[in-house]
């Protein structure tokens, strides 16, 4: 007996649906604005940055003619950085952001430099040399 199409049974259920219900329940402000400490006359609020990466795949299920399901499939997975960036400073007179400094970014910078300084100084030596 053959069955019609409304009558065929897929099971695919989209893997990303469940991560982005997941994500979204992460995001809160109390993640990126964190909890404002205080010291004596002033307050610091922190704040951080988050990043989420996140894939999906899927696939489908068919009957075949022996009634069997093929080709059923997917996948997913996803993760979710949280890295500080600065905080605020909470005055009576002012409110003012300062930035934190990213060592990573900073010896990034220098090492650059110093290899770019490098470079410079050995054409400089054999443009002498030549001389």
């Amino acid at each position: 007996m053959a069955e019609t199409n409304k009558e065929k049974t897929f099971r695919y259920q989209n893997p990303a649906r469940g991560m982005f219900t997941k994500m979204g329940e992460a995001v809160e402000t109390k993640k990126v604005y964190g909890e404002p400490i205080e010291l004596g006359d002033k307050k610091v609020v922190p704040v951080s940055k988050m990043t989420y990466i996140f894939g999906g795949g899927g696939g489908t299920a068919e009957e075949t003619k022996e009634g069997s399901n093929l080709g059923e499939g997917e996948g997913g997975g996803g993760t979710m950085f949280v890295r500080p960036v600065g905080v605020y400073e909470i005055t009576k007179k002012k409110t003012r952001y300062i930035p934190a400094i990213d060592l990573s970014v900073l010896f990034l910078l220098v090492g650059s430099l110093f290899f770019l300084f490098s470079i410079v100084d050995r054409r400089n030596s054999r443009k002498l040399t030549k001389k």
